[in-house]
């Protein structure tokens, strides 16, 4: 328990870090459009390789996208949650609904990784998810960024966004982390940048 508190706090702390070093805020406000959530489900099971009830699961129990965070993400339910209309545009609970179902996939993406044998098979082929974080090579880390990269946005890293994500690796908390801690990290920190919730 222990450890996931402390992961959670330094996901959280870490997070802030990239978002400040990586905001792309270079797009004008009103031509975004917001990904409400049946195509955002959509692009994050593409993006994620798995099927859309693998996704994000709360309490284990209830699906993310279809109850939970569904308001949230600009969806609605009439018949089952009485939900007529989505939110006009996103809000401070669709930041953290969002973050919150990417943290959850990515954690999913990876526990289906584990049970793969095959390394070349799995999603995160580049990393040895049973070694620690300080017996990766920068060059496996870089190969796995530009992997997830192309798996969300369908273009390569810039060199200042690979330095931030290798940066961050070498951060003394997290080389005594297993490597599938990093690899949940690495997704999060890269599936939650603004760009993949609007186009």
């Amino acid at each position: 328990m222990k450890t996931k508190n402390t992961f959670s706090i330094i996901v959280v702390l870490l997070l802030g870090w990239v978002l400040a070093l990586t905001g792309h805020t270079s797009y004008a406000a009103e031509n975004l459009i917001w990904k409400r959530t049946d195509l955002l489900k959509r692009t994050l099971a593409q993006a994620l390789d798995l099927d859309q009830q693998q996704l994000c699961l709360e309490l284990d129990r209830y699906r993310c996208f279809d109850y939970v965070h569904q308001y949230s993400l600009g969806g609605h339910n009439a018949e089952d949650l009485g939900q007529f209309q989505g939110q006009p545009g996103p809000s401070i609970t669709s930041a953290v609904a969002f973050e919150r179902v990417m943290l959850i996939s990515c954690q999913n993406r990876v526990e289906q990784d584990q049970l793969i044998a095959d390394p070349k098979g799995r999603y995160f082929s580049h990393l040895d998810l049973t070694a620690k974080v300080k017996d990766l090579s920068e060059q496996s880390i870089t190969l796995q960024a530009q992997d997830l990269y192309q798996r969300f946005f369908q273009r390569l890293p810039n060199p200042q966004e690979e330095e931030i994500l290798l940066n961050m690796t070498r951060n003394p908390i997290l080389q005594e982390l297993p490597v599938s801690r990093l690899a949940q990290l690495l997704c999060f920190s890269v599936g939650s940048q603004a760009e993949f919730l609007f186009f």
